[in-house]
C-alpha cells in the first residue's frame, strides 16, 4: 500500500508502477506516466483536498476507487486522460461525476450509480457488463459531441429509467454498437420512458415497467433480435415509426404494431 504525501501538502509527481492499493493525500498531484493500481485507488480530503492531475495519461484500476466519506469530492482533472476499469464487479462511486475516456473491461458488472459526465469515449468491451443505474438509483450518462459510445461484440448494457428518460447514453457523436451486443431497458415503476432512434442497436430488450414509447423520429434499426416485455400491463407505443429488424421478433403489449 503506497501513500501518496501522507503527511505534507507539496505537488508530487506519480511515476508508471504497477500499484497495489494508492492514497492520494492532500494537494495536487500529477501523472506523469500511465499508472495501473491492482488494488484500490484511495482519496483522503483530511486537510487540504487531494486533487490528481491525469495529464493525458491512463489510470488503469482492478480495485475500487474509494473517498474518506461518502460525501467527498473526488478532485480530478482528466485532461484526455482515461479511466479504464480492468477487475471483476465494480460500482462507481457516487461522488465521481465527471471523466474523460471511461472503458469497462475485465469481467463482471460495472455499475453507474448517479448522473456520469464523459467528456471522451465511453467503452464497454471484453467480458464487462455496462450497468447504468438501477432499481432506486438511476443515473444517466451525458456525452460529448465530438466523442463515441462504443459496445463489443456479445457486450451487455443495461439501462434503468425513470419519468421521462430516453433510454440511451446520449449527446455522444457516434454510437458504435456491435451487431452482436444487447441493450436491456428497464425502468421505475409506471415510469414513462422513450426508446431513442438514434442508433443502430445489436439485439434490443425492452423490460420497461411502465409506458413506453419510440421515439418519434427516424427509424428503429435492430441488426439482431427484439424482445418487448413490458411489465405490470403497460404497453409499447411506436409512435408510427418504422421498425428495422434483423433477427427475431418477441412482443407482448405492442400497441398496432
Amino acid at each position: 500500500h503506497l501513500l501518496i504525501d501522507p503527511l505534507t501538502d507539496i505537488a508530487q509527481e506519480i511515476v508508471n508502477l504497477d500499484y497495489h492499493n494508492l492514497s492520494i493525500y492532500d494537494s495536487k498531484k500529477d501523472l506523469i506516466e500511465d499508472i495501473n493500481v491492482a488494488g484500490d485507488l484511495y482519496f483522503d480530503n483530511y486537510g487540504v483536498p487531494a486533487t490528481l492531475h491525469v495529464n493525458g495519461f491512463e489510470i488503469a484500476l482492478k480495485g475500487n476507487l474509494k473517498v474518506q466519506n461518502s460525501t467527498d469530492i473526488i478532485s480530478i482533472n482528466w485532461g484526455n486522460g482515461t479511466l479504464r476499469h480492468y477487475g471483476d464487479d465494480w460500482k462507481m462511486p457516487k461522488v465521481l461525476e465527471e471523466v474523460h475516456h471511461l472503458i469497462f473491461e475485465g469481467k463482471g458488472d460495472k455499475t453507474i450509480q448517479n448522473d456520469l459526465l464523459v467528456t471522451g469515449d465511453f467503452i464497454i468491451r471484453e467480458e464487462a457488463v455496462g450497468r447504468q443505474g438501477s432499481a432506486g438509483n438511476s443515473a444517466k450518462v451525458t456525452g460529448s459531441l465530438s466523442n463515441s459510445f462504443m459496445l463489443g461484440d456479445g457486450n451487455i448494457y443495461y439501462i434503468f429509467g425513470e419519468n421521462n428518460d430516453v433510454l440511451l447514453p446520449s449527446n455522444f457523436n457516434n454510437y458504435h454498437i456491435h451487431k452482436n451486443s444487447t441493450i436491456r431497458l428497464q425502468s421505475a415503476t409506471a415510469a414513462e420512458t422513450t426508446i431513442s432512434t438514434l442508433p443502430t442497436y445489436g439485439h434490443l430488450y425492452v423490460e420497461t415497467s411502465g409506458e413506453t414509447q419510440i421515439q418519434n423520429s427516424g427509424t428503429l434499426k435492430i441488426l439482431g433480435d427484439f424482445e418487448e416485455r413490458i411489465k405490470d400491463g403497460y404497453s409499447l407505443n411506436d409512435q408510427s415509426v418504422d421498425i428495422e429488424i434483423g433477427g427475431d421478433l418477441y412482443v407482448s403489449t405492442y400497441l398496432n404494431p
